[in-house]
């Protein structure tokens, strides 16, 4: 995932170009990891799923470059654009964290009437 901290933009002309090569990034560098270190990528995954502090965490880091990357500076949008890849690309994956996604976003950006 190093190439998204900073992802690169200067070859871009459209924000859509830029948010669909950033996802794909995300994709391929985690399908990369799996891959190449399939125990460690396990024990990660293992460990921010039942980590809300370091998974929120992650998610806020991944949200932050997007925002840098793609120049979109709604954060609902930049956590919508998260969930709705994730449930695309990992079901599995989206189905456990698209809780802790809305909540983050919500607790974010002042929405949420239940902040604890």
């Amino acid at each position: 995932m190093a190439k998204l901290f900073p992802f690169e933009t200067e070859d871009y002309s459209s924000t859509k170009e830029i948010v669909h090569d950033w996802l794909w990034g995300l994709s391929e560098s985690k399908y990369q990891a799996c891959v190449r270190e399939p125990e460690m990528f396990k024990l990660y995954t293992i460990y921010i799923d039942r980590n809300p502090v370091v998974w929120t965490r992650h998610i806020g880091d991944l949200v932050k470059s997007l925002k840098e990357a793609s120049g979109i500076e709604d954060e609902e949008q930049l956590y919508a654009i998260l969930l709705a890849f994730s449930w695309l690309s990992s079901p599995a994956y989206a189905e456990n964290g698209s809780s802790l996604i809305l909540n983050v976003n919500l607790k974010e950006s002042g929405n949420c009437s239940n902040q604890g």
